[in-house]
């Protein structure tokens, strides 16, 4: 019993792991079973009572037989992939009732990829269905992406576009990208298009409705008619704008398509503007008739100058964002062509009505003044028209400005008009220099240079800043740059001779006259009496006590009060240095010898004269922009300075330790310097003249001098 025991729990377990162990029946009938197979195997009787018991309690238990299940056919590969079709189809429809569009597209693709791969007609017929159906809300979703992205761009017209914010045309961009990725690159360009259009649409309506019927004169806001132009313009540039940031997802091509339509709404919004501006504001009727009011046509000029700009700056967008925009822009193009023409008409009667009330100022007391006005309103119709961003309004006004800076017009010659003392006739300044005729004001005289100095600046200033900018990008006015030189020469020449008929009053002639003759008698500081032996004091320059009443005469303290900073001051400061730097070299190089101390003493007391003139010098602010360190009299005091170096060396050996080379000096030059050292040798002289640096010449070069109303001497 104990080997039965044993036996049961084995079969026990030993069935768990049976694979021929019955499926089905009593727990208990199939341990018996196994626990019976085992006895017989070991030997042990059969039949006994207890076996006999259990088989028969066993036996009320056991069910009855099971017929076998029918085995089920094998898969085909063909049954697989239409489930896995219909998955793909089931996920489509999911994908399309939640409405995500990432999730819509992830299903599509591998759908569609599906359909090209088996070309099964069912498998296409289902992928066109799924399609069909996601496409509508696909397009949806790129119009609110494209209307939200137009709604928030920024309304500026440039000719590099226009910004806009990130999110919205990421959106945008994004919806574009999904639909080309299922093959809607062309649907999706019509659904962008279309959306802009409307955008454009919308934002173009809302900036002109107020110029859409009359201004009250109350309402009337500060050039209405140009900001509604450019906010119509800008609106559609936005929109473009946001098709262009597409390029990526549908490309150039596609992108320009898109970006036409909105464009399209731009130019008609445009040429309603401005047809109702020139109606409302009559800019023809006022461009015919002479001007009577300079500041409502000033006014009236600026808004046209406005309104041009936003045009031709829509131009340059458009040809960017489209590549050929003639097209598009035609009748755009048309209606500004129209404005330019009456534009220009208009500028060149505000002009010429500017200019003539202008000089009508000259009777004033500040005739300057008059001047500068003049050539305000010549600048401001300059500035305008350049604005205008039109080659035709610019190069018209260039034009017209230079025939008016002209020597026979009125500007020219009323710069060079110069009243006579004592009489009420006027005499031109250029007559007064060339036939040397006297009897001018000093003051006018002295007024009449600040005029002819200030329109030279103006001239040169035209040339630099508007002349030559305008030059890099339109070549029809580099011509211009050498017309505006020529015409600033003149101005230039008209200042010099206005200082040099100041410099030649017949008083202050006298005066700069009996300086040169005393500093080169050495009546002045008498510096060939000077020793060795005698001591040089901190008393008070000889030549600038000599050289002040040069300028203490009228004639300068008029002109010192009437150029008080600028260009002007430092072409003074430039003749008096000039004046004094002559003298000083006549000094340097004739007259009476001196000694060591004597050659010192001249250099002490020039250079106190040097510092007084350069205290006379104007502030670099009021030179205005360009070349630093230009407030210096250095040029002009340079020969005469290296003229005092040669002249105070301690031997004449020492002249090749200065920099004369650099300075312009020649080998008479530094003959003349050194030979007016009484303790020098002639031998010692000529060897320092042979073994400087220099040039060869004969008499003074650098060093020549002459007396005030000659012609200088030397070479």
């Amino acid at each position: 019993m104990a080997g039965l025991r044993a036996g049961v729990i084995w079969a026990n377990a030993h069935h768990r792991n049976s694979p021929d162990a019955p499926l089905g029946g009593d727990r208990t009938e199939q341990v018996a079973a196994a626990a019976l197979r085992m006895a017989e195997e070991h030997g042990i009787p059969g039949r006994t009572p207890a076996r006999a018991k259990f088989a028969a309690r066993a036996a009320k238990h056991r069910s009855p037989p099971q017929p076998p299940k029918p085995k089920a056919p094998p898969r085909s590969p063909q049954d697989d992939s239409r489930e896995a079709i219909g998955l793909l189809v089931e996920q489509c429809h999911v994908a399309r009732e939640e409405g995500d569009d990432d999730a819509v597209v992830a299903a599509l693709l591998p759908l569609l990829n599906a359909a090209r791969t088996n070309n099964d007609e069912v498998v296409t017929a289902l992928a066109d269905a799924a399609l069909k159906g996601a496409t509508p809300r696909l397009l949806a979703s790129l119009e609110v992406a494209a209307t939200v992205a137009a709604r928030g761009a920024d309304e500026v017209i440039g000719d590099g576009g226009v910004e806009t914010e990130d999110d919205a045309i990421e959106s945008c961009s994004k919806a574009c990208e999904r639909l080309a990725f299922l093959g809607l690159a062309d649907d999706a360009t019509e659904a962008l298009g279309t959306a802009l259009a409307a955008a454009a649409h919308r934002r173009a309506n809302h900036a002109t409705l107020e110029i859409r019927g009359a201004i009250p004169e109350e309402e009337n806001s500060v050039h209405a008619h140009a900001t509604a132009l450019g906010n119509a313009l800008g609106a559609a540039c936005a929109a473009a704008a946001v098709a262009q940031a597409c390029r990526e997802a549908l490309g150039e091509a596609r992108c320009a398509k898109a970006a036409e339509k909105p464009l399209e709404i731009g130019v008609n919004a445009g040429v309603d503007a401005l047809e109702r501006f020139a109606m409302m504001k009559s800019v023809e009727t006022v461009a015919r008739e002479p001007i009577t009011n300079l500041t409502e046509a000033d006014a009236l000029l600026d808004e046209c100058s406005f309104a041009l700009q936003f045009g031709h700056r829509f131009q340059r967008f458009v040809e960017g964002a489209l590549g050929d925009g003639e097209i598009v822009t035609a009748t755009l193009l048309k209606s500004l062509q129209t404005l330019e023409g009456l534009y220009i008409k208009l500028e060149d009667a505000y002009r010429d009505a500017g200019v003539r009330e202008a000089l009508e100022g000259l009777e004033s007391d500040d005739p300057l003044a008059a001047l500068q006005d003049a050539f305000f309103v010549l600048r401001r119709g300059v500035d305008r028209a350049v604005g205008t961003l039109s080659e035709q309004a610019a190069l018209a006004e260039l034009h017209r400005t230079l025939a008016t800076l002209a020597m026979d017009a009125e500007v020219f010659q009323s710069a060079a008009s110069l009243a006579m003392r004592g009489e009420k006739k006027e005499l031109s300044l250029v007559d007064a220099i060339d036939e040397e005729v006297r009897g001018a004001s000093i003051e006018q005289l002295a007024i009449a240079a600040g005029g002819a100095f200030a329109c030279a600046a103006s001239v040169a200033a035209l040339k630099d800043e508007v002349v030559g900018e305008l030059a890099r990008s339109v070549p029809l006015a580099v011509p211009l740059l050498d017309d505006f030189d020529h015409s600033s020469k003149q101005y230039d020449e008209l200042a010099a001779g206005a200082l040099a008929a100041l410099f030649d009053e017949p008083g202050l002639m006298l005066s700069r006259r009996r300086f040169f003759s005393d500093v080169v008698a050495d009546r002045v500081g008498q510096y060939h009496k000077l020793g060795d032996r005698d001591v040089l004091d901190d008393d008070d320059s000889a030549l600038d006590e000599a050289y002040g009443k040069v300028l203490g005469h009228a004639a300068l303290t008029a002109a010192l009060d009437a150029l008080p900073a600028g260009a002007p001051r430092l072409a003074l400061c430039r003749k008096l240095a000039e004046d004094a730097s002559n003298a000083i070299l006549a000094r340097c190089t004739s007259g009476q010898k001196v000694s060591a101390m004597g050659a010192l003493a001249l250099r002490r007391d020039a250079r106190k004269l040097f510092a007084t003139l350069g205290a006379l010098l104007p502030s670099e602010e009021s030179l205005g922009e360009g070349d630093v360190f230009r407030a210096t009299l250095r040029p002009e005091l340079e020969a005469a300075t290296a003229a005092l170096a040669l002249l105070c060396v301690e031997a004449p050996a020492d002249a090749r330790t200065l920099r004369l080379s650099a300075a312009g000096v020649r080998r008479g030059d530094v003959r003349a310097a050194l030979g007016m050292r009484r303790d020098f040798e002639k031998n010692a002289i000529a060897a320092a003249v042979s073994a400087a640096a220099v040039v060869e010449s004969e008499g003074l070069v650098r060093f020549a001098f002459s007396e005030p109303g000659s012609v200088v001497s030397g070479e």
